[in-house]
């Protein structure tokens, strides 16, 4: 059953607004967990996993970047990396993870040098600084 639910959850996720997928996970938090277990299953079966490519290029770059992980997910870029990395998702999947739809995100006036929107499936609006950026 949790593969026809991820089906019906993933497609909620991308046809509504971040407000709305929040207000979905926070009123049936289990459903976060089948979207994940879902998600999960799903990337097992690939043979490359987009985050693993980016955490290699991060460490190919240095640990001076600061990075923002929209759609963390586990926050899996926070836990392999030393760098300062912010993870936002709907869900406080575990400690490395900051409850936020993508569009509002409490980062203040924090720069940052790189923004990851890995498989991120929800409304993004983002206002962006000049200087030094990268998007992966």
């Amino acid at each position: 059953m949790d593969a026809s639910q991820f089906r019906h959850i993933n497609e909620k996720l991308y046809t509504t607004t971040g407000e709305e997928a929040m207000e979905m996970f926070s009123k049936k938090p289990e459903l976060f967990d089948i979207y994940h277990r879902g998600f999960t299953g799903q990337v097992e079966k690939w043979e490359v996993n987009p985050v693993d490519r980016i955490i290699d290029r991060i460490r190919n770059s240095g640990d001076d970047q600061v990075i923002a992980d929209f759609g963390c997910g586990d926050a899996k870029i926070a836990q392999s990396l030393q760098n300062a990395v912010f993870s936002f998702d709907l869900v406080k999947h575990n400690e490395h993870v900051i409850v936020a739809n993508s569009s509002k995100v409490p980062l203040g006036s924090k720069v940052l040098t790189l923004l990851c929107f890995v498989l991120v499936l929800w409304e993004l609006t983002l206002k962006t600084s000049s200087g030094k950026q990268g998007v992966c």
